[in-house]
């Protein structure tokens, strides 16, 4: 008689660790359906490494990735805060052997143009990472919503620590601008 090959299942900070998202957004992929479990006597939650794998195997070229880069204002542009962080961030991406496949970047809040550009490259399976120096780049305030929504789409976010004095001194004030940009918007 054969023996039948028993399920490994991870817990969920392996599992997590694995896929590249945090171990929160594997536990709402759980409970909605987007990733099979377990759950042991003791009430945690094991995930089948043949999940794992499956949800992996969704991004067809890992080292891919797309750049978003963006600052608050023209000022800051001219400036050349959004050139020295792409370059940043180009750097990042070659000494990590990544291939840039997309830069996309704003000047003021993130654009429509810019969040259909980067669901585009995810939905297409071209990237399987976002590189950016902070979340709040993406979205300074519902930055959880997008890694939710990207996850989803087999891509996650690379945030790369960027030591520039001009880019800390700017982030108070981004927010602020953020708020009262959604406050006008009511």
């Amino acid at each position: 008689m054969g023996s039948q090959e028993e399920e490994v299942y991870l817990p969920a900070k392996k599992a997590a660790r694995l896929l590249g998202v945090h171990p929160v957004t594997l536990y709402r992929w759980a409970k909605r359906g987007k990733i099979k479990y377990i759950r042991t006597p003791t009430g945690r939650l094991r995930y089948p490494l043949s999940e794992i794998m499956r949800l992996k195997s969704m991004v067809e070229n890992p080292m891919d990735v797309a750049i978003y880069a963006r600052v608050i204002s023209k000022a800051l542009a001219e400036r050349g805060l959004l050139d020295r962080q792409i370059e940043f961030l180009r750097n990042y991406a070659k000494e990590k052997g990544y291939n840039i496949v997309e830069i996309v970047t704003d000047i003021g809040l993130i654009s429509r143009r810019s969040i259909s550009k980067l669901i585009g490259l995810a939905m297409a399976k071209r990237i399987s990472k976002i590189l950016m120096v902070d979340y709040d780049r993406i979205f300074p305030i519902f930055s959880e919503i997008f890694e939710e929504i990207f996850g989803m789409l087999g891509v996650r976010f690379e945030i790369v620590r960027w030591n520039d004095e001009e880019f800390e001194r700017t982030r108070e004030a981004e927010i602020i601008e953020v708020i009262e940009a959604l406050l006008k918007k009511r």
